[in-house]
């Protein structure tokens, strides 16, 4: 069976008042598990919740989409995550809780077990901010020889450090980054960027050996960049599929959607051009929708 894993945080976006069940990592879990469903695949999450309201609701929630729960640890000291989203008119911001159950993922023989398992790994910098989530996470990776692992660097605040993003370029097959991150990760590590998209993205795979780099540009839509090709593409409309990319209730999940096409599409080896079809139509609807983990339509995963 085809096994996704999307390791990290779990939290809940406070949004105008509301408290929405998300995180990179298990926004990218619900979306792709909706999608491996049909190839006979699924995602599992690893996490860490807290004994509380927010734990239980995040377990309840796992369980009516039908997706394993048996890797999210329950914490008996520490808060479920939570972090407070501040949208504008074309964007959104964060200011994230610390010291909350996911800063604390343990590793058991079942997650290393899980890990050789693993057909790909979903994993960020968020959920390696601390010094005990840092070494779990890095220790999955690494016993996950066989599984395509996909990098997303999703920059928050001051959560990350040179050696977080030197190590998970090392574990990497696949980088994902936006427009704004690409620069701060140049300067981070050391190297330089220029007018050229396709060279840039050229010199990150050329220097930690990568297969492909996904670099998403929101309304702009997504562009893939192997050692081979150069594809770019823009949002759906409606002229062609059943998501209207004028029509945006928030941004939040929707890079998280795009992953979970390029990691689906990896999975099952699709070529690049079917492989972005799907993480723009994912990641266009996901946008068009309240929230960060919408169940997705028949009409769009028929439309993959």
């Amino acid at each position: 069976m085809l096994q996704l894993i999307a390791i990290g945080e779990i939290l809940f976006d406070q949004i105008d008042g509301k408290s929405i069940l998300g995180g990179a990592p298990l926004n990218l879990a619900l979306t792709a598990h909706q999608l491996l469903q049909r190839f006979g695949g699924n995602c599992i999450p690893v996490s860490r919740v807290g004994s509380d309201d927010l734990g239980n609701t995040v377990l309840q929630e796992l369980k009516s989409r039908n997706v394993c729960a048996d890797y999210i640890q329950v914490d008996p000291d520490r808060p479920t995550g939570t972090a407070v989203v501040t949208r504008t008119e074309t964007d959104h911001s964060f200011t994230i809780t610390e010291h909350v159950a996911w800063d604390f993922l343990g590793t058991s023989q079942a997650e290393i077990d899980l890990a050789g398992k693993a057909s790909a790994i979903c994993f960020g910098t968020l959920g390696q901010r601390s010094s005990v989530s840092h070494a779990t996470i890095d220790r999955f990776l690494t016993n996950a020889s066989n599984a395509t692992k996909l990098f997303d660097v999703n920059l928050r605040q001051h959560f990350y450090t040179p050696e977080i993003l030197q190590k998970g370029l090392n574990h990497a097959n696949i980088l994902k980054l936006n427009e704004e991150e690409l620069p701060t990760l140049a300067e981070s590590l050391g190297f330089s960027v220029n007018h050229d998209l396709h060279s840039s993205l050229q010199t990150l795979i050329n220097c930690f050996s990568l297969d492909l780099v996904v670099y998403t540009r929101g309304k702009e839509g997504t562009t893939l960049c192997s050692t081979e090709q150069l594809l770019s593409a823009p949002p759906p409309g409606l002229s062609d599929t059943p998501v209207s990319s004028k029509h945006l209730a928030d941004s939040v999940g929707a890079g998280d959607a795009c992953a979970a096409g390029i990691l689906t599409g990896t999975m099952l080896g699709w070529d690049l051009a079917r492989t972005l079809h799907a993480a723009n139509l994912l990641g266009a609807y996901v946008a068009s929708q309240a929230g960060a983990t919408p169940i997705i339509p028949l009409s769009i995963l028929e439309a993959i």
